[in-house]
């Protein structure tokens, strides 16, 4: 499956644009982004809803930035493929706004940024959930981030676009001075017109913003102006309906995530490098485990109402410290790594 891949070498402006509302797509292959020889493409894909599956996501990337959106339903891969034929210099944004991730993978699924692989993962307030249902002892290695600042919240429609009949969606960039933020145009084609525009992400450290509306490499329109509102940390969900199942929560390159929160409903999550799970974040366990082992249990806030806290006794103690208490655990057990 390639969004494009197009052997395009001259100046032109190719789009290859999807956005998934609903049903089901059944790959098993590779998701393409991009082609070495494609200088030029456009590339956005976006999941709000239904159930998106394949094997791997295999970034090669071009000279504009490469989208990657969950904004909602379930995506299925088992990673990134780290590609030697990554165009130098490219930028690929993956961004978590909801939904649902299945590893397809029992060992290592990686989810990592860094050289050949992704340049960014940002997670915004509809968070993340992590199904690790069917693969036991699955390991996500990846630096989450944030998203400071504010991001483009909305696009109008202009009524040059609104009122053409058309015989398909333009291309939606934005610009301004910040980063991160894309759009698509929805087209009803049985009317051959444009009935919305969708923020698929909202970007970050943006004071002003712009959005264009082309058809190839024509303007559609004049520019417009982006409506823009401050940016939210978001979640991470872990739940695994198979009991026992069990997931690693690492890092990469001694890195700290930059999520808001963690929320344990079932299974089993082990924190496996110091940034994991960094200090400051809300704690929600609603069943299942989380496992700190020896790194500090240091907290914003705890609540839940079932489940197991872990982590390294210290004289025979195993100290949570807060700084704010929060609901506090209702129905929580405490035990070292060791069990006991």
């Amino acid at each position: 499956f390639t969004l494009g891949a197009s052997n395009n070498n001259n100046d032109h402006t190719l789009a290859s644009v999807m956005y998934v509302a609903g049903g089901t797509v059944k790959c098993g292959q590779h998701l393409y982004f991009g082609n070495y020889n494609s200088a030029n493409t456009i590339d956005n894909f976006t999941i709000a809803g239904g159930y998106f599956n394949i094997y791997y996501v295999t970034p090669y990337g071009n000279t504009n930035p490469i989208f990657l959106n969950m904004n909602g339903g379930q995506m299925e891969f088992s990673s990134f493929y780290s590609s030697a034929l990554l165009r130098p210099g490219a930028v690929f944004y993956m961004n978590f706004n909801g939904g649902t991730w299945h590893p397809t993978t029992g060992a290592n699924a990686t989810l990592s940024a860094g050289t050949n692989r992704v340049s960014r993962l940002t997670v915004y307030e509809k968070g993340l959930t992590f199904d690790s249902d069917g693969f036991n002892n699955s390991t996500l290695e990846t630096t989450f981030q944030s998203a400071p600042g504010k991001g483009v919240w909305s696009v109008p429609l202009p009524e040059e676009v609104r009122t053409k009949r058309l015989i398909g969606a333009p291309t939606v960039t934005i610009a301004g001075d910040g980063a991160g933020a894309s759009a698509v145009a929805l087209f009803d084609s049985r009317k051959g017109v444009v009935t919305n525009v969708v923020v698929t992400s909202h970007g970050w450290n943006y004071t002003t913003a712009t959005a264009s509306f082309r058809f190839r490499e024509c303007l559609a329109c004049d520019d417009v102006t982006c409506g823009l509102q401050d940016n939210v940390r978001g979640k991470l969900t872990f739940v695994s309906p198979v009991n026992g199942r069990t997931m690693t929560l690492k890092t990469i390159d001694g890195g700290t995530n930059g999520f808001a929160g963690v929320c344990v409903k079932s299974g089993k999550l082990i924190a496996g490098t110091a940034g994991a799970i960094p200090e400051g974040v809300e704690l929600n366990l609603e069943g299942g485990t989380l496992d700190m082992k020896a790194n500090a249990l240091v907290f914003d806030s705890l609540s839940g109402t079932g489940g197991t806290l872990q982590g390294t006794a210290t004289d025979g103690k195993l100290v949570v410290t807060t700084t704010n208490p929060g609901t506090g655990l209702k129905g929580v057990t405490f035990k070292d790594t060791a069990g006991t």
